[in-house]
């Protein structure tokens, strides 16, 4: 089974945020299905908590990876208990 969650967000103004966390203990491999939303760009935000630490000025987690120009869906992976924001909003 795989342990991860999927949600999406959608805005009134067209922008939309995907969700996706890997609760496993190894990396997990998915495919987000874009449905009504293939052909927007997406902005990867990336938190590994092996990676990440908060700071005194709280800085937000940087664009990883982006997805130009989307198909039907965006295959990518999580490293072990994380969690991405794929989001039509720029920086």
């Amino acid at each position: 089974t795989v342990d991860s969650n999927t949600r999406t967000f959608s805005m009134p103004e067209g922008d939309v945020t995907i969700l996706v966390t890997n609760e496993r203990r190894e990396y997990a491999e998915f495919d987000i299905d874009l449905g009504k939303f293939r052909g927007k760009t997406f902005n990867k935000h990336i938190y590994n908590p092996l990676d990440i630490f908060p700071n005194d000025r709280a800085d937000i987690i940087c664009t990883s990876k982006v997805f130009e120009n989307t198909g039907d869906t965006i295959s990518d992976k999580l490293p072990p208990v994380s969690f991405a924001v794929y989001t039509t909003i720029n920086e």
